[in-house]
């Protein structure tokens, strides 16, 4: 398979990104679940959150089935489509945006996190694995009798969460880090194994570093979704070039098993309201000449707060069904 890369067109006040798109270098590598080189191509997009220079692949492979992008971009360009400005795990919450209500709301969705694992374990050492500017770490040391560690690649965001919350944080890239093994009660990855390019690797780790009854608690992008039936390549789960491997829940037991664990829950925590919105907004970005104020219409009334209040109760059953937009796992380590 060759790189998928298509010269962007760029506008004349876009030198920056030209600049990026120039340096722009993909890599190959083998399956890191079955160690396959062979795929067939899934589907091929831009950045479509950031609109980012750049056309990508994902494949699925021929040995295991599993979802990755190959080739992939390295890791040094991949900083590029992590903005410390805009990236929602970089935001810093002291300053958060929106209003009182929105802001209580997404701390009761990253209460929710907590409370879910809280009723495993109560209390211990926790690892949060991509804690970004410290949401989760934050409601955990507000929670008491956790002792608390991050590991976060970004160092802005590294430098927040030690500053704000005087917790300590690993900057530095997962799996590799040294940490003590044996010693965590809990670990958790909320929306970072998609973007691990060695996930089944990262959770043979992470079982070698609980404790034996420990969790491990992760969220992942759920590829069996109602959305991602729905809206195909203009799925937000995709987060292309951003997430290089999307695992089933099937793909996750399997690996989970391999290394250990027993999978004791799958929820939806979330409902897919905010990810359908996303996957409308970037079909209406593409839409065609004359389909476009159509298509700006449908996601005017998708945001509409009668629409969303109308979408509450069939968004429930969906995450009742585990078809919500992302999945959380709740794994035990048994061996």
């Amino acid at each position: 398979m060759n790189p998928t890369w298509v010269e962007p067109k760029l506008n004349s006040d876009e030198n920056t990104m030209r600049d990026q798109a120039s340096k722009l270098t993909f890599e190959s590598s083998l399956c890191n679940i079955c160690g396959s080189a062979d795929g067939e191509t899934y589907l091929t997009g831009p950045d479509r959150l950031f609109k980012k220079p750049g056309t990508f692949q994902l494949v699925r492979c021929h040995g295991c089935g599993v979802i990755r992008q190959y080739p992939r971009p390295t890791w040094k360009s991949l900083q590029f489509y992590y903005p410390d400005e805009d990236y929602v795990a970089y935001k810093a919450w002291v300053n958060e945006p929106g209003s009182r209500l929105s802001r209580a709301l997404r701390r009761h969705g990253v209460r929710k996190w907590l409370r879910s694992i809280e009723r495993q374990q109560q209390g211990g050492r926790m690892l949060d694995i991509g804690c970004g500017t410290g949401a989760f770490l934050r409601e955990a040391k507000d929670s008491g009798g956790w002792q608390l560690e991050g590991l976060e690649p970004n160092q802005f965001a590294a430098e927040f969460v030690r500053k704000n919350l005087d917790i300590p944080v690993h900057n530095v890239t997962f799996p590799d880090v040294t940490l003590p093994l044996n010693c965590y009660d809990v670990i958790t990855m909320w929306n970072v194994l998609e973007h691990l390019q060695m996930p089944s690797d990262s959770i043979r780790y992470v079982a070698q570093l609980l404790k034996p009854g420990g969790w491990f608690v992760f969220s992942i992008p759920n590829v069996d979704s109602i959305d991602a039936r729905l809206a195909k390549k203009y799925w937000v789960g995709w987060d292309l070039p951003r997430h290089l491997y999307l695992l089933s829940v099937k793909n996750v037991t399997q690996i989970l098993e391999e290394n250990g664990f027993t999978l004791r829950d799958k929820r939806c925590l979330s409902t897919t309201y905010s990810a359908i919105g996303h996957s409308l907004t970037f079909w209406a970005n593409d839409a065609e000449q004359g389909h476009v104020k159509i298509a700006r219409a449908m996601v005017r009334i998708y945001e509409n707060p009668l629409a969303h209040l109308a979408l509450v109760l069939p968004y429930w059953l969906i995450g009742q069904l585990r078809l919500s937009s992302v999945i959380t796992i709740y794994a035990e380590r048994i061996k």
